[in-house]
């Protein structure tokens, strides 16, 4: 359906701490935990990003 609609054929939301990249809802992969560092998000989220924390 995603690929229909949109022309994509993966997807990802993910969540970031300080220290990883969790995926919450993933199509068209596997889901995988990995180093904030090693992340997409790290071209774009600077290390020393704000966090909010509960």
């Amino acid at each position: 359906m995603l690929e229909a609609e949109e022309g994509v054929s993966t997807a990802a939301i993910n969540v970031i701490d300080d220290r990883w990249q969790h995926p919450i809802a993933v199509v068209g992969f596997e889901p995988v935990v990995c180093a904030r560092e090693d992340s997409m998000c790290a071209a774009v989220l600077p290390a020393d990003a704000p966090s909010q924390r509960p």
